[in-house]
């Protein structure tokens, strides 16, 4: 098979989890065999130049916008121009623009599902239910994700396939912890957006008092920025704890913060496959993390850390005391943790699994009912393209 030339098309990027993956991957990919591209629907100008691949930056302001169609009339350009033959979206917007752009070039289609869904809409469930047919297939970042996105589709499960983040340990190395110092006040920390109220960062706030009053010496370290900052804060205030947490903001390099962590935090009521668990356990660091999602799926209670039911921080700080002053258990699973990171979640094994996924997309058959209503949707929307300028819906 000759190079793959894939095109990722995302919102933008950033330093969220979902960006950060997808950066890992494209560097790990074999130049010989995949050549990387990426468009994102808004200027995403620093990442872009830091990447230093074949990129396009849209300006897509909405499906109802007039701007959509010299938007696609670009992304049809740039496939052309750099012979595209591979697609994958990120997010629902891009999954949208991704099965319209396939009606305009012959490309194989690929979409990602990363999450479980909490800020879904009935009328975007809609959109991607009937897209379905222009895609060829699906990524999930966990069982949890693919399950979710299998039913509440109504994709076929055998059309969406299970590739878990990574890890990337060579990226920025990460020392062995040799002991729990408890001579020096303990740290409990928690790598989250700021952003929404699904992540319950306050559960976390609320936690922090009730493991203060056990062990008043503890700090707590909220990493990660939005605009629930501020309301956070207060309530960290109200509760006594001005002194004993701090609030970093968006950081460039958390692992640096990360490995002075005792015991790791995760709070939302909803997730796909956290990046902050794997970054915990690739430390070292015991985690405490509600059963949501994927989380599952990688923390084993009592095996590399315990999980909790969301929205319950009584039982969390139960949890984070008995790592706290059990700092034998706590060696245990930090060495545990370590390992099953280096085993079955690097970086590497992630971007070999993406390349072998590719190849066998780009091995198999187009669908006849794909290209009939490709090539149907396709001849409506190059009539769009052609429209004049000024022309909306």
């Amino acid at each position: 098979m000759s190079r793959i030339n894939i095109l990722y098309l995302i919102n933008e990027l950033g330093y969220a989890g979902t960006e950060r993956q997808l950066v890992r991957l494209m560097q790990g990919l074999d130049p010989t065999d995949f050549c990387p591209h990426i468009a994102t629907l808004r200027p995403s100008s620093w990442f872009l130049q830091q990447l230093s691949v074949p990129s396009i930056q849209l300006d897509f302001k909405g499906f109802k916008d007039n701007t959509l169609f010299s938007d696609l009339a670009r992304l049809k350009a740039f496939v052309r121009e750099h012979r595209i033959n591979l697609v994958q979206t990120f997010f629902q917007d891009p999954h949208l623009l991704g099965a319209i752009l396939k009606c305009l070039a012959p490309v194989k289609l690929i979409g990602s599902f990363r999450d479980m869904g909490f800020w879904r809409t009935f009328s975007g469930t809609v959109k991607i239910r009937l897209s379905d047919f222009l895609y060829d297939g699906y990524i999930a970042n966990s069982e949890a994700v693919k399950n979710y996105s299998s039913k509440s589709f109504r994709i076929s499960p055998d059309k969406i396939t299970r590739i878990y983040n990574g890890f990337h340990f060579s990226e920025r190395p990460v020392p062995a912890r040799s002991s729990f110092n408890q001579t020096d006040p303990m740290v409990v920390g928690i790598v989250a957006g700021l952003n929404r109220k699904v992540k319950r960062v306050h559960d976390f706030i609320t936690m922090a008092s009730i493991v203060r009053a056990t062990l008043p010496d503890t700090r707590f370290v909220v990493i990660g920025d939005g605009n629930l900052k501020e309301k956070l804060m207060g309530y960290s205030d109200s509760l006594g704890l001005k002194k004993s947490i701090s609030f970093m903001g968006a950081v460039t390099n958390p692992i640096d913060h990360i490995m002075k962590f005792d015991v790791g935090v995760l709070t939302s009521e909803s997730e796909g496959f956290s990046n902050a668990i794997i970054e915990y356990m690739a430390c070292g660091v015991p985690v405490v993390a509600t059963d949501a999602g994927g989380n599952s799926e990688i923390v084993i209670s009592g095996e590399n850390g315990y999980l909790v039911a969301a929205g319950n921080p009584a039982i969390m700080a139960e949890k984070v005391l008995f790592l706290l002053t059990n700092p034998s258990h706590a060696r245990e699973i930090s060495r545990a943790n370590r390992e099953k990171v280096a085993r079955y979640y690097t970086v590497a094994g992630m971007v070999e699994q993406h390349q072998a996924y590719y190849q066998g997309i780009l091995a198999g058959p187009l669908h006849k009912d794909i290209i009939w209503n490709s090539r149907r949707m396709g001849l409506a929307v190059d009539r769009g393209l052609r429209a004049p300028t000024g022309a909306g819906e």
